[in-house]
């Protein structure tokens, strides 16, 4: 029988929507929307709030209201709040049990409230949390695209430069940025979806020297970079991307690309790729990786005099 939390679940997934994106959406905090998938109210302070929340979620999702709420009250509503009172088996007993339980209620409400508010609050102030797993700091490499991973809370926002990289559900991140030969420093931010005035910062200082090839002869250098073909291949990762691939002037593809996705095209002339997501995106040109261009999204190369130029 379905859950209330395998309906929403089910139904965010078949629109491909995500926690964090519905977080900001409805303003109900990431962990309350994953506790109500997982059926785990007691996260939420009382049924009124519960469902509440169910019914924001609900709506957001194009679901009945009612019905959801319907399976709430099936599975834990009256019946099983009921279930949990047991009758005593001493009329003293009862009377006993009665009279301390209108002094433990009021204290136990207290003590929930205050602790709740001060979780809350500390929430609120804290900063985000931010490793940064790869690269290490102060380190020479010699590739021209650097990959950086790192974590952080799951409902944090990361910006790494000024771009913006998402954060799956354990609060890991994973992007790539291109390098400039010599010092290199990059700065990753962590701001708090619920302060934005709260943040944690990472600087990374990397010196990128790109390998020296051995100096050749002028006619065998003039003979290796000779071209006569571009050899390009697009593959995507992470998330869906838009991208556009353009070969020989002609516009080859123009939509949204799934994870995964991996081709090659063969080109006499000339390529274009443009990207809305930067990172999602990897370019190889005649089997080397090309970095896309951080400020338009794009790279575009051409054969000139039998030589490749690409900007």
């Amino acid at each position: 029988m379905e859950t209330i939390g395998d309906s929403l679940k089910k139904e965010r997934k078949r629109q491909k929507k995500d926690l964090q994106t519905i977080s900001l959406d409805t303003k109900i905090e990431k962990k309350k929307l994953k506790a109500l998938e997982e059926n785990n109210f007691q996260l939420f302070d009382s049924p009124v709030g519960t469902k509440g929340f169910i019914r924001i979620y609900a709506q957001y999702l194009n679901l009945d209201p009612e019905k959801i709420l319907a399976i709430y009250r099936r599975d834990f509503g009256e019946k099983k709040q009921k279930h949990k009172i047991h009758e005593p088996k001493q009329n003293e007993k009862k009377t006993f049990s009665w009279k301390y339980l209108y002094l433990l209620i009021p204290i136990l409400l207290l003590i929930v409230t205050l602790t709740y508010l001060y979780t809350q609050f500390s929430d609120f102030q804290n900063p985000p949390e931010l490793k940064i797993l790869e690269p290490e700091n102060n380190i020479v490499v010699d590739e021209e695209i650097l990959e950086i991973k790192g974590t952080t809370d799951d409902d944090a926002i990361v910006e790494v430069g000024n771009s913006k990289v998402p954060v799956d559900d354990n609060g890991d991140f994973t992007t790539s940025i291109p390098m400039k030969v010599g010092d290199n420093t990059i700065t990753i931010r962590a701001v708090s979806a619920r302060n934005p005035a709260r943040e944690t910062v990472e600087i990374l200082y990397i010196t990128y020297e790109p390998i020296e090839e051995e100096e050749e002869d002028d006619d065998e250098k003039k003979e290796e970079e000779m071209i006569e073909e571009i050899i390009l291949n697009v593959k995507v990762e992470n998330n869906p991307t838009w991208v556009e691939v353009v070969i020989d002037d002609q516009l080859i593809i123009a939509q949204v690309l799934q994870p995964g996705y991996e081709n090659n095209f063969e080109a006499e002339r000339n390529i274009s790729v443009n990207t809305s997501i930067l990172q999602n995106v990897k370019v190889e040109i005649n089997e080397q990786p090309r970095g896309l261009s951080s400020e338009t999204f794009s790279i575009q190369c051409e054969i000139v005099e039998d030589e490749l130029e690409c900007k």
